[in-house]
């Protein structure tokens, strides 16, 4: 309670002295933390805030680092990492849209690539079956 609120409800209850207002101090509680979004008072042990759901502790899973999401888009799995790179709390919202637009543009240059290579060996297909008379099988 500010001054200003005391000397308010001082006013409406028809007492027009001003009291200087009673503070409480508050007892530092070693048995709970605030969270980092809410600043709700949780247990230090939570790995999630109750009341928002914020994650609590700063160390993520090695997946989520941006050399692993990297690694793994490229080379293993491609736009199946999206997802990994959207949960990523080292990237930001900026930083996750480009990894993402830039792993969408690598598959489909990859896919186009692939496809520049089969042409050529389908047409050797065709070719080979039409000199072996293979063609009404299959």
């Amino acid at each position: 309670m500010t001054r200003a609120s005391a000397s308010v409800l001082l006013w409406q209850q028809k007492d027009f002295r001003l009291l200087e207002p009673v503070v409480e101090e508050k007892k530092e509680d070693k048995s709970s933390t605030q969270c980092r979004k809410c600043h709700r008072s949780i247990n230090p042990d939570d790995v999630y805030c109750r009341h928002c759901g914020e994650r609590q502790s700063q160390s993520a899973h090695w997946l989520y680092h941006p050399f692993t999401l990297i690694i793994l888009a490229f080379v293993f799995i491609g736009p199946f990492a999206i997802p990994l790179v959207m949960r990523s709390p080292f990237l930001n919202k900026r930083n996750k849209m480009i990894l993402s637009f830039t792993i969408t543009l690598y598959t489909f240059f990859t896919l186009y690539m692939v496809y520049r290579i089969l042409i050529p060996a389908i047409d050797q297909w065709q070719e080979l079956r039409e000199e072996l008379g293979l063609t009404g099988i299959y």
